[in-house]
């Protein structure tokens, strides 16, 4: 509610008066035109001041509000004589505005003022002051982006503290997906059709509280908003959401339960007792199909608890979900507002249908009570879907009295959202008849109803691009009634740690652990999939995990080429069926490695590129991409005389400002056909997973081949020009040429060379896939464990130094045995310049001849060695 008013001194308090000769007109000063925010007034309002007497008497002009003047009433007024004040409506705020314009005439005489009135148009959906971002974990940026309601030459907005800004022009194609390097403290641009992206990065965790201003005239008054976030830890026990607004609810009745999943990232077991709330919360004891957040919780482990808010009284509500273990405590905020009891109680006031273990995926129920003094009679109810179906009907409630309701719901292709009503009627005099509606949310579908996933979504927050970051553990499902066969896929730059199920009886989980491999630098998104075929045979069965992640990149990239102001290159203007074609040139200018992971265009801009390998500094790569465009017409018609194509490239890397997002633009000239044919060619694969894990394999032997297909989903042929491997891993197959429609399968092997420590370690790379695709450069990550190899040489290296042609050097080295069982050596080679030879030692030097070991024959046990020696003879 707005509360204005003027307030003007009162007369005789201070020995003012009022001076008799000043005259101010109009009295009051109303601006008929809307203003919007940040904006000045086109037109202005003036007031006349004026001195009636005859003698000269000195004037001061004061201005408050959202308003400017100007004036000529400088210094004193001569009797007889007549100034102007000319107001200008510069808004701050949307809404009515209002101000006071004061005339005085000196110290011992009374103002004179003048209102001043204003409309204001906001350029901001409608907030109270504030825009919330919520919740992101430390070094994990999260954008909200809002469109500007008004349209407006230029605009300015600055952000202050952990929040950053963009303000991006929308030329069609809406506000883009900017890379977080983009957002700055301040960000100017024209807005005639604008966003303005509000970037929260946390640095370390807690609440957090800034500003943000904007400007778009000179000398307009600034619009600024609260700007408020909190930032998760990455560390110890975190529990998410931080907070919870669980929205009105009418006092005796209650709410949906909503999940909270509290996981472990300490590096310990961790044992919690019973959660407890304050307040009008409560926790229900609902199936999730996780485990519950009492006793012991393993290290990258979750556990789960289910919270209702039931208000016993009016207003707003606030409480707390606390978790308390031998390990720490959790906490998060419960916030929710108390509506007046209508007379009829719903417990629960909607009902949320969850892919979980338990008859309550497919049934709940609803008590209905009569909480007034009148006998209510129920009319029979129904259901705006047919996926939510029920049958009773609670005839007549007296007052006090209960009935339950129950609702069964039928799994659909989609998600489905509906309500369930109940009408009513009232014994109460003149029978007031009421409709209460209960909504009804199916929050899985049919071709997921046979697993779950759980956490349903998991964050890994930040890591160093090329390291492993954080492992989380996931609970999978079988929610039928038979045994079924387990696979899982994940996406890229998510790998798995360790062994999995391949079986699931009916009713039965197991658990799997997925770590952040992050190859690019920012927001990693991706889906993990669960497909389980039944054994005694049925439909395919799937669940779905959704994944993020951000990926921290050092290095530095520069983009170079025919680029325009905007980075945009432009291809000119190209007859239909002809080609332009334009390069980049991607150099790394900083201190360490770069590698280019991905490239992508749409047709009728596609790339080819001799990226994907790491750069060194100072060393580049080039991306060609050809314009190609198509606009054939009727002959003897009238069209355009040019159309325009736009699209952007987009370059994934490793480095500090990935994703690089080039805008593309060309213009086609129309070519006059018989028959004409514009349909656009798709150039597009998809690869069988994102990611590929290979389980332990020891140092210089081979795993076990695993398949990746690649499938052709477009229309044009795809031609696939290179496959990379990283070293430790290998590709075999032949994909040069894919059809429509058509797959081809790649055998990947895990062979991981040795390593001094013998020591596990986990190795992390990528295949790389160059092709005509609109995905020119793809990859798709590799990971594997590398346990120590059964034989080791020392040392690893053997410099024989300088030596005459002619003449020989000898040295040795080293086998040792590490596994528990002989091993047979069968053949020493040297590789290299045939100067180098290998030799076994006929007899076995002093210091080991203890071993009674031949590199020839068995060496073993467990810390057997044997020597062997490299001569060099030197030919030339």
């Amino acid at each position: 509610m707005l509360v204005t008013g003027r307030t003007t001194p009162q007369p005789g308090t201070s020995g003012q008066t009022a001076n008799p000769n000043l005259t101010v007109s109009p009295a009051s000063l109303n601006f008929p035109n809307a203003v919007v925010v940040t904006g000045t007034s086109a037109s202005t309002l003036t007031a006349t001041v004026t001195n009636t007497g005859a003698q000269p008497f000195p004037v001061g002009i004061g201005v408050t509000g959202d308003f400017i003047d100007s004036t000529n009433c400088n210094g004193s007024l001569a009797g007889g004589a007549s100034c102007s004040v000319v107001v200008t409506f510069t808004p701050s705020q949307p809404g009515t505005r209002q101000g006071l314009l004061s005339v005085a005439t000196g110290a011992a005489s009374t103002p004179v003022c003048v209102g001043l009135t204003g409309t204001a148009l906001p350029i901001l959906p409608a907030n109270n002051g504030s825009l919330d971002l919520g919740s992101t974990p430390v070094g994990q940026p999260v954008v909200e982006w809002y469109k500007i309601a008004q349209p407006l030459n230029r605009l300015t907005a600055t952000a202050s503290g952990d929040f950053k800004v963009l303000v991006v022009e929308d030329i069609g194609y809406g506000h883009g997906q900017a890379a977080a390097s983009e957002f700055t403290s301040s960000s100017t641009g024209s807005c005639i059709n604008c966003w303005v992206g509000i970037q929260f990065l946390p640095s370390t965790a807690g609440a957090y509280q800034g500003t943000l201003s904007f400007m778009s005239a000179s000398n307009g008054a600034a619009y600024s908003v609260t700007l408020r976030g909190d930032g998760l830890p990455l560390s110890g026990l975190l529990l998410t959401p931080a907070q919870q607004d669980f929205g009105p609810v009418a006092v005796h009745s209650s709410s949906p339960a909503s999940l909270f999943t509290l996981t472990n990232l300490t590096a310990s077991n961790v044992t919690f007792s019973t959660p407890s709330t304050s307040e009008d919360f409560i926790i229900r004891s609902e199936v999730t199909g996780g485990s519950a957040c009492i006793g012991s919780v393993a290290p990258g482990a979750s556990c789960f608890v289910q919270v209702a808010f039931a208000p016993t009284a009016t207003g707003p509500a606030a409480g707390t979900l606390t978790l308390t273990s031998d390990g720490g405590t959790a906490k998060a905020a419960l916030t929710g507002y108390g509506s007046p009891d209508t007379g009829l109680s719903l417990n629960p006031a909607a009902l949320v249908f969850s892919n979980v273990p338990s008859s309550s995926a497919t049934q709940q129920t609803i008590t209905v009570s009569n909480t007034g003094a009148y006998d209510l009679e129920i009319a029979a109810l129904s259901s705006s879907s047919s996926a939510f179906q029920t049958g009773i009907t609670c005839g007549t409630l007296t007052a006090g009295a209960s009935c339950t309701v129950t609702v069964n719901f039928v799994p659909q292709s989609a998600q489905v959202s509906a309500v369930l009503s109940i009408p009513v009627t009232s014994s109460a005099p003149g029978d007031p008849q009421t409709t209460y509606t209960i909504p009804l949310s199916g929050a899985y579908t049919a071709e997921n109803s046979g697993l779950q996933i759980l956490p349903a979504v998991s964050d890994f927050g930040p890591t160093a691009t090329g390291t492993s970051g954080i492992v989380r553990q996931f609970v999978v499902n079988n929610l039928t009634m038979q045994t079924v066969d387990l696979g899982l896929s994940l996406p890229r730059q998510f790998s798995l740690t360790g062994s999995t199920c391949s079986t699931l009886d009916a009713g039965r989980g197991c658990t799997f652990n997925v770590a952040f491999t992050p190859l690019t630098n920012g927001a990693v998104t991706g889906t993990i999939a669960a497909h389980a075929t039944p054994a005694g045979g049925g439909v395919t069965l799937s669940g779905l995990g959704y994944v993020k992640g951000f990926g921290t990149g050092q290095a530095s990239l520069t983009v170079t080429g025919d680029l325009l102001p905007g980075n945009l290159l432009a291809f000119g203007q190209v007859p239909s069926g002809q080609t332009s074609i334009q390069s980049l040139t991607l150099t790394n200018n900083g201190n360490s490695l770069i590698t280019v992971r991905r490239i992508t265009t749409e047709w009728p801009f596609l790339s080819t590129t001799n990226c994907g390998m790491a750069l060194s500094p100072g060393e580049s790569c080039t991306v060609t991409i050809t314009y190609s465009p198509l606009d054939q017409v009727a002959t003897g018609s009238s069209p355009a005389p040019f159309n325009t194509d736009s699209g952007t490239i987009v370059i994934e890397s490793d480095a500090a400002s990935s994703p690089e997002l080039i805008p593309l633009s060309g213009t086609v000239t129309p070519q006059y056909v018989t028959v004409p044919l514009n349909a656009a060619p798709v150039y597009a694969y998809i690869v069988s997973q994102g990611s590929v894990h290979f389980d332990a394999t020891r140092a210089g032997e081979a795993s076990p081949a695993q398949i990746l297909n690649l499938t052709n989903t477009g229309t044009g042929t795809i031609h696939v020009s290179g496959l990379r491997a990283p070293a430790d891993f290998s590709v075999q197959g032949d994909c040069s040429t894919i059809v429509a429609g058509a797959s081809c399968p790649l055998q990947l092997t895990f062979i991981p060379q040795g390593s001094p420590s013998q020591t596990a370690s986990t190795i992390l790379g990528a295949l790389e896939i160059l092709s005509n695709s609109s995905t020119s450069l793809e990859f798709v990550s590799l990971s594997g464990t590398a346990t120590p190899s059964s034989l080791a040489i020392s040392p690893a290296s053997l410099n024989f130094g300088q030596v005459l042609v002619g003449s020989s050097a000898t040295l040795q080295s080293v086998v040792t045995n590490y596994s528990s069982g002989p091993a047979t050596i069968r053949n020493i080679t040297a590789n290299g310049d045939t100067a180098f030879r290998a030799i076994v030692q006929g007899r076995e030097p002093s210091w080991l001849r203890r071993h009674h070991a031949a590199c020839k024959s068995s060496s073993g046990p467990h810390r057997r060695v044997c020597a062997q020696a490299l001569s060099l003879s030197p030919v030339r």
